[in-house]
């Protein structure tokens, strides 16, 4: 060693020195990607319940167009059946696939309400098609995606009297 020189630590060469990395080096990569993970995850969830409410507003299109083609074709409406159960005049017109599969976690129902005092936007409603016990929060997507955004305007609205989303096809 010469005087006055500062002592050089020897690091270990060879195979053994590139094993692997250290525990904090581990630590510091494994918090970093549960950041990323914390910062993306609520971004695609959100995507994706964008996604099934668009979805479910041109299904909801697709449904009122057989209906309003086949009055236009007839001059007479549909019969009101069951949930989930499609007229059977609609069957030329619309996939029963696409009646049966529920959007939003609920089911279509076409409605013939005339006269059944069922409101939506303080707007008694005649005949409609409707997704029953589907999630709530996504109705406003749904609306947004086809129609004006709001919910009490429009042809997309929250029926209040028997709570679901209604697209009108008659008041």
């Amino acid at each position: 060693m010469i005087a006055g020189a500062a002592p050089q630590h020897h690091r270990r060469r060879g195979p053994s020195a590139l094993l692997g990395f250290t525990l904090i080096e581990m630590i510091i990569v494994v918090l970093i990607l549960g950041i990323l993970a914390a910062l993306v995850f609520p971004k695609y969830q959100n995507l994706q319940a964008q996604a099934d409410a668009t979805a479910a507003g041109t299904s909801m299109l697709a449904i009122a167009k057989a209906v309003n083609y086949y009055q236009a074709s007839t001059g007479e409406w549909p019969q009101d059946k069951n949930r989930r159960v499609l007229p059977p005049e609609l069957e030329p017109y619309l996939d029963t696939n696409e009646f049966e599969d529920g959007p939003l976690g609920g089911v279509w129902d076409y409605e013939d309400w005339r006269g059944g005092g069922n409101t939506a936007g303080g707007d008694e409603i005649g005949i409609a098609v409707s997704i029953v016990e589907g999630d709530p929060d996504l109705y406003e997507a749904v609306d947004a995606a086809i129609d004006d955004g709001d919910l009490t305007t429009g042809l997309v609205r929250f029926c209040e009297s028997s709570p679901r989303l209604v697209y009108i096809l008659l008041f």
